[in-house]
C-alpha cells in the first residue's frame, strides 16, 4: 500500500480524527497544499518542515492548533487537514482492555508494546480460524495501515472496506 492509500483511510477514520489534538512533530496531510507536511516543533520557512509552530513565542500561549488555526495556508485550521498517526501513536490508542481479549497479561509496563503485538497477532488468527476473509486482505497492509485497521475494529467496530475503501460498521 502507499501513503496516498494510508491517507485515504485515516481521512475515512473520523473517530480519530475527532479525538485528535495537534501536537509538533504531527504528520498531517495538508488538503490546500496537496502534501504531506509536518506540523514543526521550532520554526521554519514551512516548505521543508512543514507547518510553522514556535514553541518559543514571547508570548509563551501558542499550541500546534493554534498555528493551524492561524497559518496562511490553513484558514480553515484543524478541517484543512488530515492527520496521519504514526504507528507508535496508533499504538498508544490501543488500551490494555483491547489487549486483555486477546491475551493475559498481569502488568502495564514497558511489556505493553509486546504484548500489543502479541493481541494483534492472535487477532489475524481469530479472523483466518473463523474464515473470514478480512484476515486474508489486511495481511497485504503495511505496519501502520494494520495497526489503524486493528485500533478501528476493536475500539470503533469499523472495518475497513477495501472496495469502497471506506470504514463500515462490522
Amino acid at each position: 500500500m502507499s501513503e496516498e492509500y494510508y491517507t485515504k483511510m485515516c481521512k475515512g477514520a473520523k473517530d480519530i480524527q475527532k479525538i485528535w489534538k495537534p501536537n509538533p512533530w504531527d504528520w498531517m496531510y495538508c488538503i490546500k497544499l496537496k502534501t504531506i507536511v509536518i506540523l514543526s516543533g521550532y520554526l521554519t520557512d514551512s516548505g521543508v518542515y512543514g507547518h510553522e509552530y514556535n514553541t518559543y513565542r514571547e508570548d509563551n500561549i501558542g499550541s500546534a492548533i493554534d498555528v493551524l488555526d492561524e497559518d496562511e495556508c490553513c484558514e480553515e485550521g484543524k478541517n484543512n487537514h488530515i492527520w496521519l498517526p504514526t504507528q507508535i501513536q496508533l499504538q498508544k490508542m490501543i488500551t490494555p482492555k483491547i489487549v486483555s481479549k486477546y491475551i493475559k497479561y498481569t502488568t502495564f509496563d514497558t511489556s505493553l508494546y509486546w504484548n500489543q503485538l502479541f493481541a494483534i497477532t492472535k487477532w489475524l488468527d481469530v479472523l483466518s480460524n473463523n474464515k473470514d476473509h478480512y484476515a486474508n486482505i489486511i495481511m497485504t497492509f503495511q505496519a501502520k495501515e494494520l495497526w489503524l485497521t486493528f485500533l478501528m475494529y476493536e475500539k470503533f467496530q469499523k472495518k475497513w472496506d477495501v472496495n469502497k475503501k471506506e470504514w463500515i460498521k462490522r
